[in-house]
């Protein structure tokens, strides 16, 4: 379940991931639009408290993501979720990705708020219902409990 809100903040659009790497002679790279992308995000991040990081979110976390596409094309919303879960790391935001237990997209159509295109995040502590002993879990999937691999 959600817990308190930790963070909110307006991201750019981002790359597609199926952009994030290209092919350059004979080699795998980055795509520099990824490196651009990344730096907007940690810029981004940075306006948050006037200059300075607000340090690394630890936990387990959840993570809501509105996006407002550019155009009218077509767009995969989960194109985009890699691509910006992995800036919010590179930005130091978390140690890893791997800390979002939950995370929500909504897609808007084109021209609601905001016609340049624009994701805005919010992210949450996480805070896993284990049910106590003999009662059922109240969305009817097993509880695991805490240490529990996932799976």
């Amino acid at each position: 379940m959600l817990g308190a809100q930790l963070l909110q903040l307006e991201l750019p659009w981002s790359p597609s991931v199926n952009r994030i790497w290209r092919n350059y002679r004979g080699r795998t790279v980055l795509n520099p639009l990824v490196d651009r992308y990344r730096n907007d995000v940690l810029a981004r991040i940075l306006e948050i408290d006037n200059g300075s990081h607000p340090g690394k979110l630890d936990g387990r976390l959840a993570i809501e993501l509105d996006l407002y596409p550019p155009t009218r094309g077509r767009y995969d919303a989960d194109n985009r979720i890699k691509s910006v879960l992995d800036a919010i790391e590179h930005a130091g935001l978390v140690a890893d990705d791997e800390q979002f237990d939950r995370v929500t997209v909504t897609k808007w159509p084109y021209g609601v708020e905001n016609p340049g295109g624009r994701i805005a995040v919010r992210i949450f502590r996480w805070i896993e219902e284990v049910p106590h002993e003999g009662q059922p879990d109240p969305v009817g999937v097993p509880a695991r409990h805490p240490g529990e691999p996932r799976g």
